[in-house]
C-alpha cells in the first residue's frame, strides 16, 4: 500500500549515524548514510536511539528508546486526541535521557528529524511498559565528582543518615543504579552507601 508518511524508530547502538552527518573530522563529516538519504528523497521523520551506546536493561524487557516509545503510545494525549509523531517525540527526547542516566549513569541522547505531523493512532493502555527497576552496572572505571565533599548516605534518601564524607574527585566502585536517582558506591569492595547519581560519571576507555 503507497504511503506518503512514514515515520522510521530505529533502536540499535551508534543508530544516530543513520541519520546525520557526523561534526568531527573530515572523515567523520563524509559520512552519509542510506536512511539520511532516505529521509531526504522521501521526507520521512526518524527518531533513533543514540550514537553512542544504546543502553538495554534487562529489568526494562527492551531497550530503553523502545520503552519510552511504548510508555508514549501508552499515555492519553491532553485533549483526548490520537496519539501523533509530534507526541512520541517529545515524550522520547524527555524520558531517554533522564532514564538512561538513571539507570547507568552515562546520559544517552535519542536523536530525531521530524518531518511534520501526523496521528499514529489511539491510546493503547496494553503496551504501557512495567517499571524500570536497577539494573547491571556497566563496566568500567566510575569517578564521584563535585564542587564540595560528597556525602554518602545509609539508604537512598537525602534525609538518610551520612555514613561518610568523601573529597572529590575520587575513583568509586558503583554497585547499583537505582530508579529513584542514587547510586549504591563503595571502595575496596566494600560498599559505603549511596550518592545521587549526577556525583558519579562513568570514566571514557
Amino acid at each position: 500500500m503507497p504511503v506518503d508518511k512514514k515515520l522510521f524508530i530505529i533502536d540499535a547502538c551508534e543508530s544516530s549515524d543513520a541519520v546525520v552527518l557526523v561534526r568531527g573530522s573530515k572523515e567523520e563529516l563524509s559520512r552519509v548514510t542510506a536512511v539520511e538519504r532516505l529521509r531526504r528523497s522521501l521526507g520521512h521523520s526518524v527518531i533513533t536511539a543514540a550514537r553512542q551506546a544504546a543502553f538495554e536493561g534487562s529489568s526494562l524487557g527492551h531497550r530503553i528508546l523502545t520503552y519510552a516509545v511504548l510508555e508514549a503510545l501508552s499515555q492519553a494525549p491532553a485533549g483526548g486526541r490520537l496519539i501523533d509523531v509530534k507526541a512520541i517525540d517529545s515524550h522520547v527526547v524527555e524520558v531517554v535521557p533522564k532514564l538512561s542516566e538513571q539507570l547507568s549513569g552515562q546520559r544517552q541522547e535519542p536523536y530525531d528529524k521530524i518531518v511534520g505531523n501526523f496521528p499514529v493512532g489511539a491510546v493503547r493502555l496494553e503496551v504501557r511498559p512495567g517499571k524500570p527497576t536497577a539494573i547491571a552496572v556497566q563496566p568500567g572505571r566510575y569517578i564521584l565528582l563535585g564542587t564540595d565533599s560528597v556525602l554518602v548516605r545509609s539508604l537512598p534518601d537525602a534525609n538518610a543518615t551520612v555514613n561518610i564524607q568523601l573529597d572529590v574527585p575520587i575513583e568509586v566502585q558503583v554497585f547499583e543504579f537505582g530508579t529513584n536517582g542514587w547510586v549504591l558506591i563503595g571502595r575496596g569492595g566494600a560498599k559505603l552507601g549511596y550518592v545521587p547519581t549526577r556525583a558519579v560519571q562513568r570514566l571514557k576507555d
